[in-house]
């Protein structure tokens, strides 16, 4: 379904982190996302929060990342694992509200991680990195 920017609430051109639009019915190119909803940690969302019920093991990679990306969609910050929320420069307030969401998505991949295969993660310093290693 094609989405107007001009009356999503989601996209506000020109402010905001950086996106590429997904959906293929729509023309290419950049977009903005409204940061209000990208580094929105209100509703209930906090770094304990438990994403999904099954923890990533030895055998479940496929069935586990789908869990994890669906949820991390539905709360609008599958962008911080996949690249598309690039880190702002250091030093402003956008970074300062970046590294804040970025910490608390590592904390939920952590969380649905085995303690096993976490110990190999634990020097990531991004959620992307933690996603793609």
């Amino acid at each position: 379904m094609a989405t107007n920017s001009s009356t999503d609430p989601l996209i506000s051109v020109p402010a905001g982190a950086a996106a590429r639009r997904t959906d293929d019915s729509t023309s290419s190119g950049n977009i903005s996302l409204n940061p209000a909803k990208v580094y929105n940690l209100n509703d209930g969302i906090n770094p304990s929060l438990m994403l999904v019920y099954v923890q990533l093991n030895d055998y479940n990679y496929l069935n586990w990342s789908r869990s994890v990306r669906t949820a991390l969609e539905s709360k609008l910050k599958y962008g911080f694992v996949d690249g598309t929320f690039a880190m702002p420069p250091v030093g402003t307030i956008e970074y300062m509200k970046w590294k804040q969401v970025n910490s608390t998505v590592k904390s939920w991949l952590s969380v649905a991680v085995s303690p096993d295969i976490m110990e190999g993660f634990s020097y990531a310093s991004t959620a992307k990195q933690l996603w793609t290693i």
